[in-house]
C-alpha cells in the first residue's frame, strides 16, 4: 500500500509540474506578442526623432517635394576617402543604392572611430531598409530599421544613425545576457535616448560633421523630441 500511495503521489506531481511548464510557455507568448506591440511603437517613435533630426540638420535645398510629401536627398558632403576596403560581419538588405550608402557609413564608422565601430559590429547584426528607422534590438541577430529620409540623407548622419541605435541594442542586450528579460524603460524612453543622443553628439563632433547636424543634436539635450507630431 505504501508503495502505491508513493507512485500515486509522484504522478501527482510529474503532472502538476508538467501543467505548470505549459502555463508558463502560453504567458511566454503573450508576453513575446506584447514585447512586439509595445517595442514597435518604440520603433515608429524613433523613425520620428531621426527623421527630423535629418531634416533640421540639413544645409538648405536638401528638401524637395515629391508627389506632396516631403523626402531627403544627400546633401553635398563628400565620401571620406577610406584606407580600408568595406568589410564586416553586419548582413545588409535592401536595393543597390540602400546597400551603397550603408558600405559607406560602416566604413566611415570603422576608419574614423574604432571604438564605435566595435559596438556597432557587436550589437547589430542586420540593416534593413524599412519604412520606419528603429532598432529591433530583441531580433536575432539585432536589426536596425532604416527608412529612406535616414539612408539617404548625409553618409555623416546616416553614420551617427548607426551608433546611436547600436547603443540602443547594448543597453537591451547587456540586460537581457544579465536578467534574461528587458523593461523597456532600459533601453527606450527618455534617459535612454538621451544617453544614445550623447554618444550621437561625441561620434558626430570626432569625425568632424558638418556643424549644423552637430548644433542640430546639440539642442536635443533634455528634449523629448520623438513625442512630437509626425510628419514623414
Amino acid at each position: 500500500m505504501n508503495f502505491i500511495r508513493k507512485a500515486i503521489v509522484l504522478g501527482l506531481s510529474i503532472a502538476t509540474l508538467l501543467g505548470l511548464f505549459l502555463i508558463g510557455t502560453n504567458v511566454w507568448q503573450v508576453f513575446r506578442s506584447q514585447k512586439w506591440d509595445s517595442a514597435e511603437h518604440g520603433l515608429l517613435k524613433n523613425e520620428q526623432s531621426q527623421s527630423e533630426l535629418a531634416k533640421k540638420s540639413s544645409p538648405k535645398g536638401m528638401e524637395t517635394e515629391a508627389e506632396g510629401s516631403s523626402q531627403i536627398l544627400p546633401d553635398n558632403t563628400p565620401t571620406p576617402t577610406l584606407s580600408e576596403p568595406f568589410n564586416t560581419t553586419i548582413i545588409i538588405e535592401g536595393d543597390a543604392e540602400f546597400v551603397k550608402n550603408t558600405e559607406n557609413a560602416l566604413s566611415l564608422i570603422k576608419e574614423k572611430s574604432p571604438e564605435h565601430n566595435a559596438i556597432v559590429e557587436k550589437y547589430i547584426g542586420k540593416i534593413q531598409l524599412h519604412t520606419f528607422s528603429g532598432m529591433a534590438a530583441y531580433d536575432d541577430p539585432p536589426t536596425f530599421l532604416v527608412g529612406s529620409s535616414i539612408s539617404n540623407a548625409s553618409v555623416t548622419y546616416y553614420a551617427s544613425s548607426i551608433v546611436h541605435d547600436a547603443n540602443h541594442s547594448k543597453l537591451y542586450n547587456d540586460y537581457q545576457s544579465q536578467y534574461g528579460y528587458v523593461p523597456d524603460e532600459i533601453w527606450t524612453g527618455y534617459d535612454p535616448e538621451q544617453e544614445c543622443l550623447a554618444v550621437q553628439i561625441i561620434f558626430l563632433e570626432k569625425i568632424n560633421a558638418p556643424q549644423s547636424e552637430i548644433d542640430y543634436a546639440k539642442s536635443l539635450i533634455g528634449e523629448n523630441w520623438w513625442d512630437g507630431p509626425r510628419d514623414w
